[in-house]
């Protein structure tokens, strides 16, 4: 008859001999966790196994980039604007047949001079707004609505998906970035500073 070894049970301080004692024992009994304190651009956690109990610290190069968010929004924001300004250019210099035909075309039938002058506006001067980060929110709700009525006259043209993402995925640009705003390199912030608060 074998006489079996009764089953160790949680906080005994039975030991097994291969298991050593002190601070190795106390290491490797040990459970991994998912606990890592992250802080800034570096992880901390625990190596276990024959080295157990090692700190250990390694830079994350590519989290060191959330410093320059405001960076990446100035970028961001020059880029599209100034695009926005080239498109809109044509559309708010070419005169009174320019945005009659422009007006006419997105689907105003009334006062389509009007409107086509108004659209103009939205994407030159939204543009414009927009890059310098001066009344950002009021600029990106001007290109928002431009992008929905380029959008809008596509889709009532019967165009193709091709033809109308670009004005769809800019209509989501323009919508996040009305929740984001303009980040720190903008005029808005300069102006906001100065008044204590903007």
């Amino acid at each position: 008859m074998m006489l079996r070894r009764p089953p160790r049970r949680f906080g005994s301080p039975v030991q097994h001999a291969d298991e050593g004692t002190g601070e190795r024992a106390a290491c490797r009994r040990q459970t991994v966790s998912s606990r890592s304190v992250w802080t800034g651009n570096r992880v901390r956690g625990r190596l276990l196994g024959d080295a157990c109990c090692t700190d250990f610290s390694r830079p994350m190069l590519l989290s060191t980039l959330d410093r320059y968010k405001d960076a990446g929004l100035l970028v961001l924001r020059v880029g599209l604007g100034l695009s926005m300004m080239v498109h809109g250019a044509p559309k708010l210099f070419g005169g009174p047949a320019g945005w009659e035909q422009l007006g006419s075309y997105a689907g105003f039938p009334f006062l389509p001079t009007l409107f086509g002058f108004f659209g103009g506006i939205f994407e030159f001067g939204g543009g414009l707004l927009f890059a310098a980060g001066l009344l950002f929110r009021p600029a990106c709700v001007a290109l928002l609505v431009t992008m929905l009525t380029a959008l809008l006259t596509h889709l009532r043209g019967g165009d193709g998906f091709n033809d109308y993402s670009h004005a769809l995925e800019l209509a989501f640009v323009f919508a996040g970035l009305l929740f984001v705003g303009p980040g720190r390199f903008s005029v808005d912030e300069q102006l906001g500073e100065r008044r204590g608060g903007y």
